[in-house]
């Protein structure tokens, strides 16, 4: 496909009338830069991949910048649509929410051909598309783009309906053990910061993408706290790093500070990769170099495959399994929705077998001869029946 380059975006023949309009001023006041703008890290990424598939949705092509990054998104005229677009858009998820796992192409885009099976969508996914939808016409009413009645009848778009089968597993005690121990028996550089980030991530619940983030002054040494500047929808908090984690992490700082040290008026990325050899870098590890390297050191150990959110996960259950208060393990997690602390709950059966076994049902044994009432025995004899409201003398 030939393409015609404006600036940085890269624009197929279908939607090459646009090109005029890209430019700083329009990008700058663009309903959907605005939207994204509420978000940081992953979670701009998330939405903006939400913004492209509604794009691929509503059959804007393929648009990519010099970077290789989809742009669909800047491509949809949002201001404009109204209530039966944004109906239609959600029959068009809604088909690929219901749809049959058997005739659906798990691997699709959003965009699709009009012969191509849909993509299979979990209701929650569908529901974050559905946000994003909401949330840019919520810019498009604010930037003066539609009018109040428009952008009213627009959002009313219903809540895609269902049940999500519970994500990940809880790892067990076991599990986390022997990760950490093979990393102590790693003499080198790796061994220290993969078993200093095993021991972070179940110590304080915190994402990949936030252990990504850390910085060595994040971390406080009298209090063994370590700052999280930029969580979920950019609100910081305070976790607590605990037990054998404060050795591993501040075994790691101290080979890390060695290596490299500490420049004067720059961020010093907490975690940073390592070259073969052992060779330690100043790049910042990314979320997926933290996946990777968990990855390796769970095959190396030979437990059950898992990601780095199952210890997220682990870390809320047995938060909840130790008697902490859900809404304690809220905050703990940086949930900004209780809802959400709650489908992390992986205790299971034994955890509900365990609640159900603290009540106190009293034990009262009845005699070992019950005597039956004399008025039941006469009735099971067919004797004097028991008198009604209108078996009175005035009555007759």
């Amino acid at each position: 496909m030939t393409s015609e380059q404006t600036g940085l975006i890269i624009l197929p023949p279908q939607i090459a009338a646009l090109a005029p309009r890209v430019t700083d001023q329009w990008l700058d006041q663009h309903p959907a830069t605005n939207y994204l703008r509420r978000y940081a890290g992953h979670a701009e990424r998330t939405m903006r991949s939400a913004l492209n598939a509604l794009a691929g949705f509503w059959g804007v092509p393929e648009v990519r910048d010099d970077a290789g990054r989809d742009m669909r998104y800047l491509f949809v005229p949002w201001e404009e649509l109204r209530r039966e677009d944004t109906m239609r858009l959600y029959e068009l998820i809604n088909t690929c929410v219901h749809a049959d796992q058997d005739d659906v192409d798990v691997d699709a885009g959003g965009e699709r051909g009009p012969t191509e099976a849909p993509r299979r969508l979990s209701f929650t996914t569908a529901n974050k598309y559905r946000a994003a939808l909401r949330g840019v016409l919520g810019e498009c009413f604010q930037l003066g783009l539609m009018n109040g009645d428009d952008y009213q009848r627009a959002i009313k778009i219903p809540t895609f309906r269902g049940e999500a089968e519970p994500k990940g597993r809880r790892i067990e005690a076991d599990e986390i053990e022997a990760l950490l121990q093979l990393c102590a028996q790693d003499p080198g550089p790796l061994g220290r910061r993969d078993q200093a980030m095993v021991a972070v991530l179940y110590s304080t619940g915190v994402r990949r993408s936030e252990l990504s983030e850390f910085n060595v002054e994040d971390y406080n040494t009298k209090k063994h706290t370590l700052k999280v500047r930029r969580g979920k929808g950019n609100v910081g908090r305070t976790v607590y790093v605990v037990g054998g984690a404060i050795e591993a992490l501040e075994r790691w700082i101290a080979v890390r500070n060695e290596a490299i040290g500490l420049e004067p008026k720059r961020p010093h990325p907490l975690f940073v990769s390592i070259r073969k050899g052992g060779h330690i870098t100043k790049r910042r590890l990314t979320p997926g170099g933290v996946r990777d390297a968990l990855v390796e050191r769970v095959k190396a150990a030979m437990t059950d495959p898992l990601a780095p959110h199952d210890f997220r996960r682990t870390f809320i259950s047995d938060l909840l399994e130790a008697g902490e208060d859900l809404s304690v393990a809220q905050k703990m997690a940086g949930h900004a929705d209780i809802r959400t602390t709650a489908k992390y709950d992986h205790r299971g059966e034994k955890a509900k077998e365990r609640a159900a076994s603290r009540l106190r049902v009293p034990e009262i044994a009845p005699p070992t001869t019950i005597p039956t009432p004399a008025a039941a025995r006469e009735r099971s004899r067919g004797g004097v029946r028991p008198s009604t409201s209108g078996d009175t003398e005035n009555g007759q």
